[in-house]
């Protein structure tokens, strides 16, 4: 990674905000079906960008894979797109290694509205974005499956 450059390095769903990455989020082993379940999402910008304090545009879209259209009532509660900061306040840590930058670890809660279809496929899509546009990530999760 370049100084100037920003990525959203992993999104994926999982049972927990600290749990791994699971194809089935809403079910935690051999337990009952939850309501809700976790987008994680993981992010570096180099030092340049992570000395600037700058803003920037992270838009989240869910998926669903089975009925070809946007799942709305799955996003993450808050605007959409989020206009975020590149710094402490924006969710951003100061890192040294493997380069020095920012990293960016949040764990967004799902809360499954009643009206989602169950044994569904959905994935997810996240951008973000400067906007001046010079600088562009996007990443899309695996497939997963609601019960």
């Amino acid at each position: 990674m370049n100084s100037y450059d920003i990525r959203i390095t992993r999104l994926y769903t999982a049972g927990t905000a600290n749990g791994p990455e699971s194809d089935i989020p809403n079910v935690e082993l051999g337990g009952p079906p939850s309501e809700q379940f976790y987008l994680v999402l993981e992010a570096e910008a180099g030092s340049v960008v992570a000395n600037c304090g700058a803003p920037y545009f992270l838009k989240i879209i869910a998926f669903n894979d089975d009925l070809g259209k946007p799942e709305e009532g799955l996003l993450p509660q808050g605007e959409n797109p989020r206009e975020e900061t590149f710094d402490a306040a924006g969710g951003w840590d100061q890192t040294t290694t493997p380069v020095p930058g920012l990293t960016k670890r949040t764990a967004y809660l799902i809360k499954i509205p009643a009206l989602i279809p169950r044994d569904c496929d959905f994935h997810y899509r996240a951008t973000l974005m400067t906007p001046n546009y010079a600088n562009v990530s996007r990443a899309q999760s695996k497939e997963f499956t609601i019960v």
